[in-house]
């Protein structure tokens, strides 16, 4: 309660205020940024951009010019070295159409395996980028279930439970998704094993979903009777963590008084991740 006085202080401050403030801020430096994936038994992909100015203009019509083109993208495990080929295909949204490109291993000679390291470099013009990532061992769920609603009047949803057993050994990190159906695997939360390590535990396991879509307070986060759901529990390093759990926190943490996060990236010389996944997959049915 003590704390009220002074926010509305702080309200009654800026709401009578009507001097306009500008401040010039600097062009941000040019970077490339990278999201780059490595899973066990998969291929890797690189996908290249460069930054834009935060309060700048975007327009998804110029998308193309921030694309990164003609770049020399290899990742290696330290014996074997794959030197990715750029690939580029038109997409469409909202009855508009552009370019995206990416850097794939056409005829792979190198596909993630459990517990071994990764290194990524990547040379555009006079720009030289470094990362390594490593896939650690597998985190299996001990089961999946579904439950009923916990209100009978919604009872056409259902929620999805997990039970996990932590390893006793702190600092195991996750990045969960979930599909349905026939949906993309949207990622929902990372974490890490801080306050139960070493624990056996259940809980619900959300779904996720698009996040340009309309929220919908009574279904966030539950699945239909009918549906077919797909998890994926992927065992990550730390960088690999740190980084979303960074770009997690700055995209909630917005509001006038929300301070900037200093999203932690992996890459040297560039922004972005270059993570490895030990991948856990497992699908239910939900009956009608």
């Amino acid at each position: 309660m003590r704390y009220y006085p002074f926010i509305l202080f702080l309200f009654v401050l800026f709401y009578s205020c009507t001097t306009d403030i500008t401040v010039d801020l600097p062009d941000p430096v040019s970077k490339i940024v990278v999201e780059g994936v490595i899973e066990q038994d998969e291929a890797p992909y690189v996908f290249l951009t460069r930054n834009a100015p935060f309060f700048g203009s975007f327009d998804l019509n110029d998308f193309e010019q921030y694309l990164v083109r003609g770049a020399k993208v290899t990742v290696s495990d330290g014996n074997i070295t794959d030197t990715l080929s750029e690939v580029c295909f038109t997409v469409s949204n909202d009855g508009r159409s552009f370019l995206v490109c990416i850097y794939i291993a056409a005829n792979p000679i190198l596909k993630g395996e459990i517990g071994k390291t990764y290194f990524l470099r990547i040379e555009s013009e006079d720009e030289v980028l470094t990362a390594q990532t490593k896939i650690p061992d597998l985190l299996a769920l001990d089961s999946l279930w579904w439950e009923p609603h916990e209100n009978p009047e919604n009872d056409s949803l259902v929620s999805v439970i997990a039970r996990i057993t932590d390893p006793d050994t702190v600092g195991n990190y996750v990045r969960y998704f979930s599909q349905r159906n026939s949906e993309p695997f949207y990622p929902v939360f990372v974490t890490d094993d801080r306050f139960f390590n070493g624990q056996t535990f259940r809980f619900p396991l959300r779904r996720g979903q698009d996040p340009d879509a309309e929220f919908d307070n009574v279904t966030y986060g539950y699945y239909w009777r009918g549906d077919t759901v797909t998890v994926k529990w992927a065992a990550i390093d730390k960088p690999h963590y740190d980084f979303w759990n960074t770009l997690s926190y700055e995209m909630s943490s917005g509001g006038p008084f929300g301070s900037a996060t200093v999203i932690k990236s992996n890459i040297n010389g560039g922004l972005g991740v270059w993570g490895g996944y030990a991948a856990y997959y497992e699908t239910i049915y939900i009956p009608e």
